[in-house]
């Protein structure tokens, strides 16, 4: 597997190709929901719910039987407690999205919750994955391009114009409730001055196109 040119948004997607009908290919990430009683990790809180989502293209070699889907893992103490998976796609098809949701359950004895965030195909041929989301349904729009546009990594990605280390700056915030993260930015205004971030979005499409 890896990036290939194929893309649905951008300019790269991630390619998966299976010879055999023998096995499945999964790609996964696993983020941390709560971890002990003082937990402060805003990116997924819980007693919320979730959608993870993917656009998927599909190029099967005989008759497929599995399919490609998404899949998300619920757990607790490292145990799996819940599996959820949205529907297969089981045909050769153009880019079409998939999506599926989750409720992660409030904090209560448990010392660490957590998610694992699955794409899976198990049939002969190649499948690409582009565009992966996953956001609090309240809050979630279909197609976000912008990149640590909450900035949970700082500044990331994006570029400062006419702005000072000491008063610019990616800050936390105390009070976050009905925030996705603490993390804001913070820009202070000067005479005379113009203060800006920008990050570039490559992206694609066809001719005629809406």
């Amino acid at each position: 597997y890896g990036t290939t040119e194929q893309k649905y948004l951008g300019e790269k997607s991630l390619g998966v190709s299976l010879t055999s009908d023998t096995g499945r290919y999964r790609v996964s990430q696993s983020v941390v929901a709560s971890f002990g009683p003082l937990s402060f990790n805003k990116l997924f809180p819980t007693g919320k719910t979730y959608e993870f989502s993917v656009w998927v293209k599909t190029q099967y070699f005989g008759t497929p039987d599995e399919g490609s889907w998404l899949e998300i893992e619920y757990k607790e103490n490292s145990q799996i407690i819940d599996t959820v998976e949205s529907n297969r796609i089981k045909e050769t098809a153009d880019w079409q999205r998939l999506s599926v949701r989750y409720t992660i359950p409030e904090y209560t004895a448990v010392t660490n919750q957590s998610l694992r965030f699955s794409v899976y195909t198990g049939n002969t041929g190649t499948v690409w994955f582009d565009n992966f989301q996953a956001h609090e349904i309240k809050t979630g729009f279909g197609d976000n391009l912008i990149d640590n546009g909450d900035f949970i990594y700082q500044e990331y990605n994006w570029t400062k114009v006419n702005c000072n280390i000491s008063s610019d700056y990616v800050m936390w915030l105390s009070d976050f409730s009905g925030l996705l993260h603490p993390n804001l930015l913070k820009l202070t205004g000067e005479p005379e001055k113009f203060k800006y971030m920008y990050q570039t979005i490559p992206v694609s499409g066809n001719e005629g196109a809406p």
